[in-house]
């Protein structure tokens, strides 16, 4: 595949060369000009993450990873996966509805959820306490509109604790952690405190919602002496950007590898 960027008044443009039967033109090839996530999303009207997200679900087909940036058609329409009342299943994962937000708005008791974009009231389902898990009820108007400034969004420990609700991304552990520590960042921090090196060991993160979820990392143990905080020390850590926990002992783990 070939291509080169060329600029309009409008759009920072990607022509691309497509060897797709369906768009060959008389020499075998037909060039297709494609924009940016970002200018798709403000050329249809829609939040950039909204489009990344019907990229991820295979929804835009001509949506292209060239040089790190997702480059898209502009005439391809936006999908329309909104789900009416009797239309088809909700997606589920793990008995649990796939979503892509949840959110509440201040001084209410009634939590939303969006699927793609159209939001929904979603009832309770407390984990390991309900039997049940009711179905998103559709909402016939955006309920931000008239407050906008009263959303609150919920995290997704919330979600599957006591909604009976997981994340489309399953990715967003893996993309939530902090680095990994150098050797040399290791033996600095253990030398600071005066800790002591206890082992290594693979730690798996995600198992609550799913193995879809689970990313597995791999963890020096420090031993601290008697009298400092392993808490305190595990937010030094990750003060610094690296990814770390403690036991509720004495030891602190920090991410290597």
């Amino acid at each position: 595949m070939y291509y080169h960027r060329l600029q309009y008044i409008e759009y920072d443009v990607l022509w691309v060369v497509s060897d797709k039967e369906d768009r060959k033109d008389g020499n075998g090839r037909n060039p297709i000009m494609k924009i940016t996530l970002k200018e798709y999303a403000e050329h249809h009207g829609k939040a950039p993450v909204s489009v990344r997200q019907m990229i991820a679900r295979g929804s835009l087909k001509t949506a292209e990873k060239i040089g790190g940036n997702w480059m898209i058609d502009p005439n391809e329409p936006y999908p329309d996966n909104r789900r009416r009342d009797g239309e088809g299943a909700f997606e589920m994962r793990n008995g649990m509805y796939v979503i892509d937000e949840i959110a509440y708005r201040v001084n209410h008791e009634t939590t939303y959820v969006r699927i793609g974009d159209q939001w929904y009231r979603k009832g309770k389902c407390r984990r390991q306490l309900d039997t049940t898990n009711p179905a998103p009820v559709l909402m016939p108007a955006d309920p931000w509109k008239a407050d906008p400034n009263g959303k609150r969004n919920e995290n997704w420990f919330f979600a599957a604790q006591n909604y009976g609700c997981l994340p489309r991304d399953t990715t967003f552990i893996r993309d939530g952690l902090k680095r990994a520590a150098s050797e040399d960042e290791v033996a600095a921090i253990a030398a600071r405190h005066d800790a002591v090196r206890a082992g290594e060991k693979d730690e798996t993160l995600g198992r609550f919602y799913g193995p879809e979820y689970e990313v597995t990392i791999r963890k020096a143990i420090l031993r601290l002496p008697e009298g400092v905080n392993p808490i305190t020390v595990e937010h030094e850590i990750r003060s610094k950007g690296i990814e770390a926990g403690s036991d509720g002992g004495r030891n602190v783990s920090i991410r290597i590898g």
